[in-house]
């Protein structure tokens, strides 16, 4: 009989429920009886060494007084021998490096040696992450994942066995909405890697099984709901038509300034397409549209030397352009009562906002609720423009329309300025619509 010293490590360990003990053999014996005889006295141990064929397979690991043993059956035990046994965690045959050492054993966490068993992944050449060095769960992933190209191949039912006694893994944002949702993560199947549940697959679920709204989509849809959704739209138009209007209309003895005349002749053109569209003049309450026949435009300009002041038409479609030169000829005098913004907003159906006398071009307006829509004035300049293939100057006035997403959609916002420009490129027409426009009412 000789006497060998046997080692335990990792699952070894743990089936034989000891790390190490001294064994006494028969004399000729080899690590392939050695393991024989442990097979025979543990269960646990033989579903580790053994194979179903009750052969011992690659299954195990063992070194003879620090190397490898590459033929289990052609090595014979010495007495005093230090025979250690590890777990082939990559599932495949016994290695042949005669330089591994097993003095110094990899250390894992049950979790990551269960998981590189199932993947058949090689831990002596994963680095361990935690704390000196150990192997972790989420160190193994990344092997698979370089192992694979990407591709994570593995048996989730292997992995997450009743045996195994571990919870699904879900990420926390995943469990939180489970939890506010009430649906239980054990049911849910988790597209993320190595199977971890993820928020998509919690909202998925909740989706196959109940409305959106049950754990908290009422009062996010209505929060939506009562908060605008703001969407500008910028174009240019090409005021040189109107300057011979301008000439003809405008008695050089009345003083009346061309900024007053062009805010008078934009102002009727917004009145007139505003009468045409009516999904511009309305109001947004509480969710439901309300559409007016008549036009309540508000009227503010921002100065560079004076504070922010309006006027607001009321049922301006009986303006004529005479009274909008009269009316806005007095208010920018001074002469008129300015009012302020936050007692007219209601009565008006739609604003319109001129930075004429800045140096402000283009501009996101805010939204005045109920309102729906605004429009804002930029500063007009004279540009070159082509016209017949000949460079001429021509005076261009910026034009930028906000409106919310919730109550008109950028087609009907695109329509009622190109209404506009229309108008206002085509002065004469425009004209004769207006006079005939007020002899109706």
């Amino acid at each position: 009989m000789i006497e060998v010293s046997v080692k335990y490590y990792n699952l070894a360990a743990d089936y034989m429920a000891k790390k190490a003990e001294k064994r006494h053999i028969a004399d000729g014996s080899t690590c392939h009886d050695l393991l024989i005889v442990l097979a025979r006295e543990n269960e646990r141990f033989s579903k580790l060494a053994l194979n179903r064929e009750g052969v011992v397979g690659g299954r195990v690991r063992v070194f003879r007084n620090g190397k490898i043993v590459s033929n289990l059956t052609e090595t014979p035990l010495v007495n005093g021998d230090e025979i250690q046994i590890f777990p082939a965690v990559s599932g495949g045959s016994i290695a042949s490096d005669e330089n591994v050492q097993a003095d110094v054993p990899c250390r894992l966490t049950p979790l990551a040696r269960r998981v590189a068993q199932v993947a058949g992944v090689d831990v002596r050449q994963i680095k361990g992450s935690g704390r000196n060095g150990l192997i972790t769960r989420a160190d193994v992933e990344r092997a698979i994942v370089d192992r694979d190209s990407g591709h994570i191949l593995w048996d989730e039912e292997k992995i997450w066995s009743p045996s195994f006694n571990a919870p699904p893994r879900a990420t926390p944002i995943a469990r939180r909405l489970a939890r506010q949702a009430g649906v239980s993560v054990e049911g849910v199947c988790g597209t993320g890697l190595l199977g971890r549940i993820t928020r998509e697959d919690i909202e998925r679920t909740i989706c196959q099984t109940r409305s959106f709204a049950s754990y908290g989509g009422e009062r996010r849809q209505e929060r939506l709901l009562n908060q605008p959704v703001p969407v500008t739209l910028m174009t240019q138009c090409d005021l040189t038509a109107l300057v011979p209007i301008k000439d003809s209309l405008i008695n050089s003895s009345t003083g009346v300034p061309d900024r007053v005349f062009y805010s008078a002749f934009l102002l009727a053109a917004c009145v007139q397409a505003l009468s045409e569209f009516s999904s511009v003049n309305c109001h947004l309450i509480g969710g439901a549209l309300r559409f007016f026949k008549k036009v309540h435009l508000r009227f503010v300009i921002v100065g560079s030397a004076q504070q922010t002041n309006e006027i607001v038409f009321e049922d301006a479609q009986r303006y004529t352009l005479s009274d909008m030169l009269s009316e806005l000829g007095v208010w920018f005098s001074g002469a008129g009562a300015f009012s302020s913004t936050g007692l007219v907003s209601e009565k008006s159906t739609f604003t319109v906002v001129d930075y004429g006398d800045t140096v402000v071009r283009h501009a996101t307006i805010a939204l005045y609720p109920p309102q729906v829509a605004v429009l804002c004035i930029g500063k007009m300049q004279l540009l070159p423009v082509v016209r017949d293939g000949q460079i001429c100057v021509a005076e261009i006035l910026p034009l930028c329309l906000t409106f919310d997403h919730r109550a008109m959609d950028g087609a009907g916002a695109a329509r009622f300025l190109d209404r506009m420009i229309t108008l206002l490129q085509q002065p004469i027409r425009f004209l004769e619509l207006i006079n005939g426009r007020t002899d109706e009412t």
